[in-house]
């Protein structure tokens, strides 16, 4: 099976990685990643710019995974303790870093 993934944005990465999981399930994978900026998994929305910018969501709400629903919530003790409760709205660009910390491997 051949794959284009247009965006190496927090989708993009996601679906590259859920594809990496499951790839047993195909007989051929063939994945292609096609992204003009240099940085990877953030996107636009949750590159470093300002901390001003905030997101839209409690932090509570905003894990990547969903059988870990307080993993933001664990980074964010780990990196911006001041940050870390229930209904703290972060700046985006914490939650890029989330993203690179928790995609990128």
């Amino acid at each position: 099976m051949k794959i284009a993934i247009v965006g190496a944005g927090a989708s993009g990465a996601t679906l590259v990685r859920k594809f990496i999981q499951i790839a047993e399930k195909f007989n051929e994978l063939q994945i292609d990643v096609f992204e003009k900026r240099e940085i990877l998994v953030v996107g636009q929305p949750y590159e470093p710019d300002t901390a001003e910018a905030i997101m839209n969501e409690h932090a509570q709400d905003l894990s990547i995974r969903a059988d870990t629903p307080s993993d933001f919530l664990d980074w964010l003790s780990e990196h911006y303790p001041e940050l870390a409760f229930n209904d703290a709205f972060p700046p985006r660009t914490y939650y890029g870093e989330y993203l690179s910390d928790r995609l990128l491997p």
